[in-house]
C-alpha cells in the first residue's frame, strides 16, 4: 500500500486532522479538518503550516519535528504526545512512518478531543491496523495471539486462522530467543511503562525478520493485565544496512590503521584535520592527537604552503574531484620530509565537502634524486678537471721546452758578458723564475707517472716524506705536530702522487701561518657516520683512513672557500691554482673524499677520507 493510499483510507474514516509529510518536512496532503487549521502564511514546510513559532529553526521546541526526525531516521512511531502551539493548544499528536515507502513519508494525526472513552481508542487502533502503517499484535497473559493486523500476517506469510489463539513464541519467534522474551514479557505484564523491544520473527518459510516493538500492557479497572499491545516496525533492511555500514567502517578502519601511506581527513570549512592515521603521524613525527589540535599550515614547509595555497583554493571551489602535488612537510625539529599528496573530495564534491588526503613518503626517493644530481654534477666537474689537467700538462710541457732554450741562452750570456757581476745577478734572478716553473712541471709529472700502478701503501711514511719535502724542520717558529698511529694506515693509491698531494697541503699551511704558528696532522681509522655517505653518495660504507691537516693561519674567506679546488683558482700572488686541484684529483683517484673547514683569522683544516685497504 502506498503512503498516499493509506492516507486516503485514514482520512475517510477518522474525524481528526491528518497530514502527509515528506522527509524534507514538506506538507504533501491534508484532510479537510486539517486544512481548516493550516496557517494562512506558511512557506510550505510542515512546522510553518502548523504555526509553530520556531518553524525554520534548529531549536524547534514543539516536539513534532523531533518526532518526525525519529520517524524518518529510525522508523519510530509516536503515539498521543502532548503539543502546545498556537493553532493546536493542548492537543495530542501521533506520528506513523511508512516502513517500505520508496521515499520516506509519515502521517501526522491530531486529536481534537483526547479519546478517553475506550470504544474511541479501539476504533483508532482498528483503523490504524487496517491502514497497514505498521505491524500490530495483541498477546494475552497466557502468551496467545488474540489480535493481529493484515500487514503483519502478510509479512510472515501466514493466515489469521494459523495465528490467532496460538502460542505466539512457539509459532512466531526463533527458539534461541524464547527465554529472553519470556522474561521481558513477564516484566511488561507487571508494569504500566511503555517498552521498546527488538527481536527476530519467523516467517512461514523460515526466514527471520527483525522487528522493533513499541508497546505496553493493557489493564482493566482493577489494574489486572488484560493483554500486551505492540506496534512493530520491520527493521530488517535497516539492520542489514547498519551491519553493512559497520563492516564497511571496520574495513576502512583496518585499511586506515594499517596503511603504509599517510591518510588524513580534512574539514575544508573549518580548515582543520579531523582524522589522522598512524602512518601520517610517523611521517610528520607527531602523535595523531597532536595533529588534530594544530594548524595544518604548520605541518607544511612555508615555501610550499605559499606556492600551493592558490591551487588548493582553486581546487576547493572548482569542479575537479582530485589533484596531486609534491611538497615538503615539517617535523617538530624543523627538518623537512618530502611527500607525494593526493587530494580527493568526498560527499557531494562541493566547496564544503571534506577532503580525503593520502600522503606517500617520497623523502628517500627525493634525496636519492638530489644525490644523483650531485653525482652527475661532480662527474661533469671531474671530466672538466681531467680536460683542464691535460691542457695544463701540455701547456707546461711546451713552456718547459721554451724555458730550457732560455736557460741555455742564459748560460751563454753568462760566459760572454763584459760585466760579469751584473750578468751573474740578472741570470740568478732568471734561474729563480725558471726554478719555480721547474717545480710546477715536476708537480704535474708526479700526478701519475706513466709506469706507476695503484698499490696498497702505508700513508705514515708518505706523510713524513711530504713533511721533509716541504722543509718543515727549517721553520723554527712553526710548531709542527705529526700525530700518526703506531699501526699502518693502508690505502690503495698512487704513492708518489699521494706524497706530493700531502706536500701541497704542507706548503699551503706554511704559507697560511706566515712562518709563525702551528701545523698539526692527525690520522686514524674509523667508519664515517651515515650523514657523510649522504653527502658523498658515490662512496661505499666501511672503514676509512681519516687524515686531517690543520693550521692556525689566516684562514680562507667563505666566498673563496667553495672555489679552492677549481683548477687555476688561487689566492696567492704567485700561485698557479693547480695545487689543491691536484690534491682533489689524487684523493678522488684513491676512491676518497676531501672536506675543508676554515674561519678567517683562526685557521683551516683539510680532512681526507680514504678507503682503508688490505693486501698488496
Amino acid at each position: 500500500m502506498t503512503p498516499e493510499k493509506a492516507f486516503e483510507d485514514l482520512a475517510a474514516v477518522l474525524p481528526w486532522p491528518l497530514y502527509l509529510v515528506s522527509a524534507g518536512m514538506r506538507l504533501l496532503r491534508a484532510n479537510p479538518p486539517a486544512e481548516a487549521l493550516v496557517s494562512e502564511k506558511h512557506d510550505g514546510t510542515f512546522c510553518s503550516a502548523l504555526g509553530c513559532p520556531d518553524a525554520g529553526s534548529d531549536s524547534c521546541r514543539c516536539g513534532i519535528r523531533e518526532a518526525l526526525d525519529a520517524a524518518f531516521r529510525n522508523g519510530e512511531t509516536t503515539l498521543r504526545r502532548q503539543v502546545d502551539i498556537p493553532l493546536r493548544p493542548g492537543m495530542l499528536f501521533s506520528v506513523f512512518p511508512f516502513a517500505s515507502a520508496p521515499e520516506p513519508r509519515a502521517v501526522v494525526m491530531f486529536e481534537d478531543e483526547p479519546p478517553d472513552r475506550e470504544e474511541n481508542y479501539h476504533d483508532l487502533v482498528r483503523t490504524l491496523m487496517k491502514a497497514g502503517l505498521a505491524y500490530f499484535v495483541a498477546i494475552s497473559p497466557a502468551g496467545k495471539t488474540i489480535m493481529i493486523n493484515d500487514a503483519f500476517l502478510d509479512a510472515v506469510g501466514r493466515t489469521r486462522k494459523e495465528v490467532l489463539y496460538r502460542d505466539y513464541l512457539s509459532l512466531m519467534v526463533p527458539p534461541d530467543e524464547h527465554d529472553r522474551l519470556r522474561r521481558i514479557f513477564a516484566q511488561i505484564m507487571e508494569s504500566d511503562e511503555t517498552v521498546v523491544v527488538t527481536n527476530d520473527v519467523l516467517t512461514a518459510s523460515g526466514r527471520r525478520l527483525s522487528v522493533e516493538w513499541h508497546g505496553r500492557r493493557v489493564a482493566d479497572a482493577s489494574g489486572k493485565a488484560r493483554f500486551f499491545f505492540g506496534i512493530g516496525l520491520d527493521i530488517t533492511e535497516r539492520l542489514k544496512l547498519m551491519d553493512a555500514l559497520k563492516k564497511s567502517e571496520e574495513r576502512f578502519r583496518a585499511i586506515f590503521e594499517a596503511s603504509p601511506f599517510g591518510i588524513i581527513l580534512y574539514d575544508a570549512d573549518a580548515r582543520k584535520i579531523v582524522l589522522a592515521n598512524p602512518a601520517f603521524a610517523r611521517f610528520v613525527g607527531r602523535s595523531p592527537e597532536e595533529i588534530l589540535e594544530i594548524d595544518p599550515a604548520s605541518l607544511v614547509h612555508p615555501e610550499d604552503w605559499e606556492r600551493y595555497r592558490p591551487r588548493l583554493d582553486a581546487f576547493y571551489s572548482g569542479d575537479s574531484s582530485s589533484f596531486v602535488l609534491e611538497e615538503r612537510f615539517l617535523r617538530p625539529d624543523g627538518s623537512p620530509v618530502w611527500g607525494r599528496v593526493v587530494f580527493a573530495k568526498l560527499g557531494g564534491g562541493d566547496a564544503s565537502s571534506p577532503l580525503l588526503v593520502v600522503v606517500e613518503d617520497i623523502d628517500r626517493l627525493k634525496r636519492l634524486e638530489e644525490q644523483a644530481d650531485k653525482a652527475r654534477e661532480h662527474a661533469a666537474y671531474l671530466a672538466r678537471l681531467d680536460t683542464m689537467w691535460e691542457i695544463a700538462s701540455r701547456s707546461l710541457h711546451t713552456a718547459f721546452n721554451v724555458l730550457n732554450a732560455l736557460s741555455l741562452l742564459a748560460d751563454d750570456i753568462e760566459r760572454r758578458a763584459g760585466d760579469p757581476a751584473a750578468v751573474v745577478k740578472n741570470v740568478a734572478e732568471m734561474r729563480k723564475a725558471l726554478g719555480g716553473l721547474e717545480d710546477l712541471r715536476n708537480t704535474m709529472r708526479s700526478a701519475r707517472p706513466a709506469d706507476e700502478k695503484p698499490i696498497v701503501a702505508d700513508l705514515r711514511p708518505l706523510v713524513r716524506q711530504a713533511a721533509s719535502m716541504a722543509g718543515l724542520a727549517a721553520y723554527r717558529n712553526v710548531d709542527v705536530r705529526l700525530d700518526l698511529p703506531p699501526s699502518p694506515l693502508p690505502v690503495r693509491c698512487f704513492p708518489s702522487a699521494m706524497k706530493h698531494a700531502f706536500a701541497n697541503l704542507f706548503f699551503n699551511a706554511l704559507d697560511a701561518v706566515k712562518n709563525e704558528g702551528a701545523i698539526a696532522v692527525e690520522a686514524r681509522i674509523e667508519e664515517p657516520p651515515p650523514s657523510f655517505f649522504e653527502k658523498n653518495a658515490a662512496l661505499s660504507p666501511g672503514p676509512y683512513v681519516v687524515l686531517s691537516f690543520a693550521d692556525t693561519g689566516c684562514g680562507i674567506p667563505p666566498e673563496k672557500l667553495r672555489k679552492i679546488f677549481e683548477p687555476f683558482f688561487t689566492t696567492k700572488r704567485r700561485g698557479t691554482g693547480m695545487g689543491l686541484a691536484f690534491v682533489m684529483k689524487t684523493v678522488r683517484d684513491a676512491g676518497g673524499a676531501i672536506e675543508v673547514e676554515s674561519e678567517p683569522g683562526r685557521g683551516t683544516r683539510f680532512t681526507l677520507y680514504l678507503p682503508c685497504a688490505s693486501g698488496g
